[in-house]
């Protein structure tokens, strides 16, 4: 590196110090206001609220808020505010053992474009209102599963009791015909078997 390029280099380094610097003192004096954003612990706290219940940016945010005692107006403002890749990586990366993950995992939602839908989140309201939808998709998934579950169980059982009903049928009918060739009356053959009158009648009369 020549003696013009470490000349350009201090330079930039010092006005890019000087820059800082005057903001810093601008900041302090009240003449300008840091833009408020979530930290790394309080996004986390937001997104570990989400995956336990589903809820939306605000409720989540709100609850932070009320945990940490917050202004009124810092939901409205933290919100709106960029979130940044990294903070999001460390996020997801926390809380990959919730069961909530293993659940999504477990149900296919889970997936690289889910993860990479949520790392393209420009806001933290986005990023927990995207987070939000995943985790009540998965939760109708789970509960469209149960449901054709029991619905299938319910079909066995069914048709168990319905084999089980012919089956008794057919043995309540033959012995009946048993019953009426070794010369029972109708009478006495309805009242074991339990057939109606008629049916036993029928029976004698067609010879079944």
């Amino acid at each position: 590196m020549n003696k013009d390029s470490s000349d350009l280099k201090r330079l930039i380094i010092n006005q890019e110090s000087e820059k800082r610097s005057l903001i810093q003192e601008l900041i302090d004096d009240g003449v300008i206001k840091r833009k408020q954003r979530a930290s790394k612990q309080e996004t986390n706290e937001a997104y570990g609220y989400v995956l336990d219940t589903g809820d939306n940016a605000t409720k989540a945010l709100s609850l932070v808020s009320e945990r940490n005692n917050k202004p009124e107006s810092w939901v409205d403002t933290v919100k709106h505010s960029p979130v940044y890749k990294n903070i999001i990586d460390h996020t997801i990366k926390n809380n990959i053992n919730h069961p909530t993950y293993t659940l999504m995992k477990d149900k296919k939602v889970w997936n690289t474009g889910v993860k990479r839908s949520l790392r393209e989140s420009t806001t933290l309201s986005s990023l927990l209102n995207s987070l939000s939808d995943y985790v009540n998709l998965t939760r109708r998934v789970e509960d469209l599963e149960n449901i054709t579950g029991a619905l299938v169980e319910h079909a066995i059982v069914t048709d168990s009791r319905l084999a089980e009903l012919e089956n008794n049928a057919h043995s309540d009918k033959e012995k009946a015909l048993q019953m009426l060739e070794d010369g029972y009356t109708v009478s006495e053959v309805a009242e074991v078997t339990g057939k109606h009158y008629n049916t036993v009648r029928r029976y004698r009369e067609k010879g079944l």
